[in-house]
């Protein structure tokens, strides 16, 4: 399955000055587009509600717990992936 690369997400910072967490939603969109399935159906398979797919979604749940993007990743057949990287 190919997706394209979506846009770039927002980042968070989680400790002030020293931690950030880049909240990518755009890609759990195209991989659901892939699959072909609507947010009823992601929330259907996560168990979960279409309300909190959308809030994912659309960045509107800020800060979305692990367990609730990986359940949705999961819902599209996607894999998430946690980087450290040196700063710029």
């Amino acid at each position: 399955m190919s997706v394209s690369s979506p846009p770039t997400g927002s980042i968070t910072p989680i400790i002030p000055g020293s931690i950030t967490a880049i909240s990518d939603t755009a890609h759990l969109v195209a991989a659901r587009a892939a699959v072909g399935i609507t947010p009823q159906d992601v929330a259907d398979r996560m168990p979960g509600t279409r309300s909190v797919v959308s809030h994912l979604e659309s960045g509107v749940h800020s800060r979305p717990t692990l367990t609730t993007i990986e359940r949705c990743a999961r819902a599209v057949r996607a894999v998430i992936e946690i980087r450290v990287r040196t700063r710029r």
